[in-house]
């Protein structure tokens, strides 16, 4: 017997350690050789059940995550939530629609952090936990949030905060709704007055004996005055004087990445006020937003932020307290660069159903105007303003910039519109970023002109006020002179920036008759007797 075993211990050593000589293999261990497959077989088993093991009592094993981090899940299920519903109202068939714009606000800020900047991102943060838009340039202690923070503790904060702004310079308070109705109920106001003047409240959309009347369209192509007395201000010209003497008469105090790409740095004044600074190389881009923005203030256009020139000297009393973070941000020394204004509580703003296809319309019609909210119409007030604005400037680098990568996804024009952003607060668009107009976008009109062509083309509604500042430069034809005086008198260092070239005041000459011409054709279809 132990003979036996010796003899096929042997045999099952030399079958092992001689694997070359297969034809031996099989002479000497028959027995082995044919029990071979079944050993792999069970030993593919073996591994098996032990890999189901090992990940059975992984999953098993009891949650490790720490507190702060499920309250930053519980928020931002929150925030996606609130952005789902907020994209599904503006009828976003696909999420590989939804895309951030290049924005005020520098793309690699986290939205936990103890430097998180005022913007649109704040105003989410703000919107998941329910609590009410803060005034402008007041910052959220995000680095105190936790898992037993709450809304009463929100609220105090908010109003240590606003203690504190007072009284220290400039400070922006927060806007104020027109005419005593809240934003929030702009949603369902009806034209009419209650016996104390207050505007009729009704869940009731716009129906067809109403939507011809004048609460909504006057002499047939105008948006009515109570239609204009309701959209948002904008940034009036008390506003705009106080911020440009506040930026123009402050020290920086603080520089950082920020404010979109290449060398713009987000700046902090010595009140903790934040604005944006532009920086380039090329004088034409410069120009172009600050003639762009001129343009909308002589056409009574608010929606453009304002802004003020500035020249970096680090030994300035303006600089000198930033002069070591001159040099890191590649700026030359006596460099004009741009100020503007520093907006909070931005949401994505998203191009109007009548603007996205290839079908686009916003004529007076029952089809279009029909059933539509107060806040729809109120948006689209402002949105007839932004077409006129664009088309005259030839900014290719908003509505444009969309319907230019259409080509490439199919559902970006359901997606935010670039450059373009939302105050939650009131609803006012902020028309930013139009370095491109009147220099640049002229020379690209080859290229471009067709997607400005058919936006102006479909638009069929206007501001009256629009409409007269249209008329009036039209039959003048001093559009040029009305720029070049108007910089000068808002702007001190109007000296170092050059005046608009001629022949791009003659392309903006023949782009407002182009305009005017559009309103005559409207006039014939639409206006009443």
């Amino acid at each position: 017997m132990s003979g036996d075993l010796t003899r096929q211990t042997i045999l099952s050593t030399v079958c092992v350690a001689d694997k070359r000589h297969k034809r031996r293999v099989r002479m000497l261990c028959p027995d082995l050789a044919s029990t071979m497959p079944k050993l792999s077989v069970m030993l593919a088993v073996g591994i098996a059940f032990s890999v189901g093991t090992l990940l059975g009592t992984y999953l098993q094993l009891p949650n490790t995550v720490s507190q702060e981090l499920l309250y930053s899940e519980m928020v931002l299920g929150k925030r996606s939530n609130l952005e789902n519903e907020h994209y599904s109202d503006f009828n976003v068939r696909n999420p590989r629609a939804i895309r951030r714009p290049s924005a005020i606000l520098d793309s690699s800020e986290r939205l936990f952090s103890g430097s998180l900047s005022n913007g649109s991102k704040t105003n989410r943060i703000s919107q998941a936990l329910k609590t009410k838009p803060l005034g402008k340039h007041e910052p959220i202690q995000t680095e105190k949030l936790s898992s037993d923070s709450t809304l009463e503790n929100l609220d105090k904060a908010r109003d240590r905060t606003r203690k504190q702004r007072e009284g220290s310079g400039h400070r922006e308070g927060e806007r104020r709704p027109h005419n005593g109705v809240h934003p929030i109920e702009l949603t369902t106001a009806i034209p009419g007055e209650t016996s104390n003047g207050d505007a009729v409240k009704n869940t009731t959309k716009w129906p067809f004996s109403t939507w011809n009347n004048p609460g909504i369209l006057s002499n047939g192509v105008y948006w009515s005055s109570y239609l204009e007395d309701l959209t948002p201000h904008g940034f009036d010209d008390n506003h705009v004087r106080e911020w440009m003497s506040f930026a123009r008469n402050s020290s920086v105090v603080e520089m950082e990445d920020g404010c979109g790409r290449m060398q713009n740095r987000l700046l902090t004044f010595q009140n903790g006020t934040r604005t944006c600074c532009r920086y380039r190389q090329n004088m034409d881009q410069l120009q172009g937003e600050v003639f762009s923005y001129y343009l909308s203030r002589l056409l009574g256009i608010k929606n453009v932020p304002p802004l003020a020139l500035s020249l970096v000297r680090s030994s300035d009393w303006q600089w000198i307290k930033v002069s070591s973070d001159i040099p890191t941000a590649e700026w030359k020394e006596n460099k004009i660069v741009i100020l503007t204004e520093w907006i909070d509580n931005l949401t994505p703003a998203f191009i109007p159903k009548q603007f996205r296809g290839d079908d686009r319309k916003m004529h007076p019609t029952r089809e279009i105007l029909e059933n539509r909210t107060l806040q729809e119409l109120i948006e689209l007030v402002q949105w007839s303003d932004l077409i006129v604005f664009d088309y005259l400037t030839a900014n290719f680098d908003r509505v444009a910039n969309n319907m230019f990568n259409r080509q490439w996804n199919e559902f970006i024009m359901d997606g935010p519109t670039h450059n373009l952003d939302k105050i939650a607060q009131d609803g006012t668009l902020v028309f930013y970023d139009n370095e491109s107009g009147l220099l640049h976008s002229y020379r690209l009109l080859e290229k471009y002109s067709h997607f400005h062509d058919s936006l102006l083309n479909s638009l069929c509604i206007f501001r009256s006020s629009t409409t007269e500042a249209i008329r009036r430069f039209h039959e003048r034809r001093n559009v040029g002179e009305a720029l070049w005086d108007l910089f000068r008198q808002e702007e001190p260092l109007f000296r170092e920036m050059p005046r608009l070239p001629r022949g791009n005041v003659d392309t903006l000459n023949k782009r407002i008759a182009d305009v005017f011409q559009q309103i005559q054709k409207c006039e014939s279809l639409y206006r009443k007797n």
